[in-house]
This record gives C-alpha cells, structure tokens and sequence, in this order.
C-alpha cells in the first residue's frame, strides 16, 4: 500500500467517525424516556406496597383494639384517630373511610366512591362478631400515574372478627 492510498483510507475512516457523532446522543433521547418512566413506576409501585402494608397493619391494630373493648366508646372518633396516627405520610386524613358493623349474614356496606359516602361505626359488645373495613383514596405518591391516566386508587382492607366475651 503506497502512502497516498493510506491517506485515503484515513480520510474515509475519519469521514465515517464524523458520521457517527450524533448517534449517542440519539440513542440517549430514544431510551431516556422509557429508563426515566420505568424508574418512576417503579418508585410508586414500591410506595404503593409500603401504603398497602401500613394499611394492613392499621386494620390489624383497630380491629384488635375493638375486639378487646378499647373501642366502644366513641367508635368512628377512636378509629380515625388510629388511622391518621398510622397513616398520616400515605393518606390525606379527608380520604378515610370507616366502615365497622355487626355481622349479619346480609351485612352491605355503603359505596365509598358515593357522593353521599358516610362513615359507619357500631361498637358491638361482648361476643358479637364484627366486620371492619378500613381503607383510604390516595393519588399516587410521585405524580406518575396521573400522567399515566390513573387519577386515585382505593386502598382497603375488610377483617371480620368476634370481640372478647
């Protein structure tokens, strides 16, 4: 190979080079986006499990304190002061639903997504057996999902138990 054909397999390889400049750059503009919506969802689904769980143990906590009698006297004020204790960094304390009734076998609970939603609570004695169902709206915890279209979702758990005799 004489020197003015490597100058020119120079060229062509330095030509290519500058060809290739913005390809990084467009590679990182195709998947940044799709990197960033995956961290993000991935962020809040974790969140979300953290306010299922603290959900779960609240539920768990009230229902114990009604079954042992802690609860009779004002049920509804007892039981929201329990839940926004538990879980004020999830829920907004106006998105609360309280539902605690005596155990019949067409026991139905009032939707909670009415308008004309209000909160239940009937302290039974002794003996009777109970449902509780607790839960709170929340919006999502960093914004992600509304971009998604998904504007609130209903955290609730529903425990059935019998107080002490």
């Amino acid at each position: 190979m004489t020197n003015q054909q490597g100058v020119i397999v120079a060229k062509r390889k330095y030509s290519l080079w500058q060809q290739n400049k913005g390809v990084a750059a467009l590679e990182f503009a195709i998947v940044a986006p799709l990197f960033f919506l995956m961290l993000f969802l991935g962020l809040e689904l974790g969140l979300m499990a953290m306010a299922d769980a603290a959900l779960d143990r609240t539920t768990s906590k009230i229902s114990r304190m009604g079954r042992i009698g802690i609860v009779e006297a004002d049920c509804l004020a007892a039981i929201r002061r329990e839940m926004i204790h538990e879980l004020s960094p999830w829920a907004d304390h106006s998105s609360l639903h309280i539902d605690v009734q005596i155990y019949e076998p067409d026991v139905v609970f009032s939707d909670v997504n009415d308008p004309d939603y209000r909160p239940s609570c009937v302290a039974g004695g002794p003996g009777a057996l109970m449902v509780y169902r607790l839960g709170f709206k929340s919006t999502g915890f960093v914004g992600i999902l509304g971009l998604l279209g998904w504007d609130a979702f209903t955290y609730q758990r529903t425990v059935v138990v019998q107080n002490e005799p």
